[in-house]
């Protein structure tokens, strides 16, 4: 687990560790125990836990539709309060049990698929060898579910994963596309369809740098040495060579290159627009795309996060 510490409020938050998803605290039943001036913030995520506060013991049990509340007192004369109801206050008598409803959802189920540098995949191709699948589920009762059972393009037989997990199980692949099916009892199935990648983008990224050198062109809205100079030092440093590069006032496309303009095109037909950059066409050459970035995005060619928004 991890701990949210607010001294200025007095609370400590209390949640489980998530791996490869986002913080998903607001599916979660919170209960709440006062002790002193502290509040302690605690979802109700696992069938079976134990809080210690100083010497006191509140432990939570579920029974069938309800949480059974077992609390155990030290003898230091501080307030305990769990979820509105008070704790025992006598001295002779340290022990209490009474029972909290507990949430009833429809269940969810959060999952990501990463490829092996843990880079979030939307598609697959031949590049991709292996992948991991990041993420939890939750059943009907609030409880997270940690364990699943992985189907592949609707086959019969399945393994057991662990999702919530630092190093979650590697699926090798041996095909273009490929559809998941993640089960566990009393969670929605959660199906994963990773289509083969597509488009200009995808296929420069699985050119192998021996093509791609003789196939990449930049064209320059601007001609400031400043830029060519930075385009044949990123180039060089990620991909190995130095490419050609135009003014795009020359600019002759084919279907055999790929082309990536740098700086504002102000008749470009947007087909895909991201952080990183925009896949566009241009009146004089409608049925080819390329790619557009922005000066400043120059860095930013073929590093990581440029190639995860390509998947």
């Amino acid at each position: 687990v991890q701990m949210h510490i607010d001294s200025d409020q007095k609370t400590v938050t209390i949640v489980p560790l998530t791996y490869g998803v986002p913080f998903v605290k607001e599916a979660w039943h919170f209960v709440t125990i006062d002790y002193g001036r502290y509040q302690i913030k605690i979802p109700l995520v696992w069938r079976h836990f134990t809080v210690h506060i100083n010497a006191n013991r509140v432990r939570f049990l579920l029974k069938k539709k309800r949480f059974q509340v077992s609390v155990k007192r030290d003898r230091i004369p501080e307030s305990i309060q769990i979820h509105g109801v008070n704790g025992p206050e006598e001295q002779s008598d340290r022990y209490q049990r009474f029972y909290l409803p507990c949430k009833e959802t429809s269940g969810a189920a959060w999952h990501t698929v990463l490829d092996t540098s843990f880079r979030r995949l939307r598609s697959v191709g031949p590049h991709i060898k292996a992948l991991y699948i990041a993420g939890l589920g939750m059943t009907n009762h609030g409880l997270i579910a940690e364990s699943f059972n992985l189907y592949r393009d609707e086959t019969v037989k399945s393994r057991t994963v662990a999702t919530n997990v630092l190093s979650p199980d590697t699926i090798n692949l041996s095909q273009k596309s490929i559809r998941l099916q993640l089960k566990s009892r009393h969670v929605p199935i959660n199906t994963l369809d990773l289509p083969a990648g597509q488009g200009v983008l995808y296929r420069m990224l699985n050119q192998h740098p021996s093509k791609l050198r003789i196939r990449l062109v930049f064209y320059l809205i601007h001609t400031e040495s400043t830029i060519r100079s930075a385009i044949s030092q990123v180039i060089n440093r990620r991909l190995g060579f130095t490419p050609f590069i135009r003014l795009a006032a020359e600019m002759q496309l084919t279907q055999d290159q790929y082309a990536i303009i740098v700086g504002p095109v102000p008749d470009g037909i947007i087909h895909l627009s991201t952080a990183y950059f925009k896949i566009i066409s241009v009146q004089k050459h409608p049925n080819i795309k390329m790619l557009n970035i922005r000066e400043n995005q120059i860095e930013t060619l073929f590093n990581n996060q440029f190639t995860a928004a390509a998947f």
